[in-house]
């Protein structure tokens, strides 16, 4: 198999695969590919699951909220707490240099890489679909810092 690196100012590294035809190996690499990840403590935070604490990477949850004087994580797969304020997790992300983060109410920060589309009503409501299905309403507060965002994306 002939192997190349090619050196390109990306956010992250990507990989693509060329082959004549899509066999077993070739899935096996493909799914090997998509669920590497070198882990270093920038890369996650901590959350609860009840008693157990887990590690979630950025680009797992899909957004963080609060609800009842406690703060959530939203992933594919379950809700986690943090043991955090919102005000917090927004300083916590500016550090650790994790840009894909934007509060878009008092009680809401999404993640861009997981916003399937904004949907705009008549009545002005914007709502964020996010990839999962969850809708979130937006501030309109925070319109000009979310428009900023997907401009620089």
């Amino acid at each position: 198999m002939k192997t190349e690196i090619v050196l390109e100012k990306l956010r992250e590294p990507g990989c693509i695969i060329y082959t004549p035809k899509v066999s077993q190996e070739i899935s096996l690499l493909r799914e090997y590919i998509e669920n590497f990840s070198v882990y270093n403590p920038n890369e996650y935070i901590s959350a609860w699951d009840g008693d157990y604490c887990v590690k979630l990477h950025e680009k797992d949850i899909y957004r963080v909220f609060s609800y009842d004087k406690k703060v959530y994580a939203e992933t594919i797969k379950d809700t986690l707490v943090l043991k955090l304020r919102l005000y917090q997790f927004e300083e916590l992300v500016s550090e650790k240099k994790w840009d894909r983060f934007i509060r878009i109410s008092n009680t809401d920060i999404v993640n861009i890489e997981h916003v399937e589309k904004f949907d705009l009503s008549f009545t002005g409501i914007i709502t964020v679909v996010l990839k999962n299905g969850t809708r979130v309403q937006v501030s309109r507060r925070y319109m000009k810092k979310i428009k900023e965002k997907i401009l620089k994306c």
